[in-house]
């Protein structure tokens, strides 16, 4: 498609279909990297994304990548042969829209360049936002000799209001002053619980590096430490 259009009239149409193709590639990011976005971002319902993650996603991926990849390389080649005729002619104009086109379509890949950072930061960000709930529950306990029965009982004394769901994947915060489980050392219970990668259960835990190891893993349940308060404990069905 791309020899096509630089044999014709082409100097417009390489920038549209570079931002076209980067467009593509942002959306591709974000729906893989949602999991850590504001809670108004539009993004699928846990069905949908269990059903484009487990059937729809892998069969696309693997019918239409390679494709891509051969048909954009076949047409990076044939603009550049075109370009380099364009610039022994001197068309300046054409020539800056090929180098604008090329920006374009290269600053799509940025995003997975950088992927691991650009999830780390915003998973600290997420974090972030429960940091001050872990704070004023130990000062409440450190005032009270005792943690709270409800986070309720932190308002407004010592946070504003009570927390939400700042993940995409969560379906329920829940805090309990008492930790009565057999699995589980950490002082209280405070976690997000939510669905992800496909069906399995994604759980972000309050689980201080101190009471290690404070959560016991088995052939259905593992851990994955994120920092000293936080784990990550993932469930499967099977």
């Amino acid at each position: 498609m791309f020899f096509f259009i630089t044999r014709s009239r082409w100097s417009g149409a390489l920038p549209f279909t570079s931002l076209l193709l980067a467009a593509a590639s942002c959306v591709a990011w974000l729906y893989v990297n949602w999991d850590y976005f504001p809670e108004w971002a539009p993004f699928p319902t846990e069905l949908v994304n269990n059903s484009l993650t487990c059937l729809v996603g892998p069969l696309v991926l693997c019918l239409c990548a390679p494709l891509i990849a051969v048909a954009t390389v076949i047409g990076t080649v044939a603009n550049l042969i075109v370009i380099l005729d364009r610039f022994r002619a001197n068309r300046a104009v054409e020539v800056a829209l090929f180098i604008v086109g090329m920006g374009v379509l290269g600053s799509s890949a940025l995003p997975w360049l950088f992927r691991d950072q650009i999830n780390d930061h915003l998973l600290d960000y997420a974090i972030s936002r429960y940091d001050p709930v872990v704070d004023a529950i130990e000062k409440y306990h450190s005032e009270h000799g005792r943690y709270p029965d409800m986070l309720y009982d932190l308002v407004p004394t010592y946070m504003p209001a009570v927390p939400g769901i700042y993940m995409k994947y969560g379906e329920s915060l829940t805090y309990r002053s008492e930790n009565l489980s057999m699995v589980d050392q950490s002082p209280f219970i405070f976690e997000l619980y939510g669905h992800s990668w496909g069906m399995h259960g994604q759980n972000l835990k309050y689980c201080p590096q101190s009471f290690d190891p404070c959560y016991r893993s088995d052939r259905h349940i593992w851990m994955a430490r994120i920092n000293e308060r936080w784990i990550w404990v993932f469930s499967k069905m099977l």
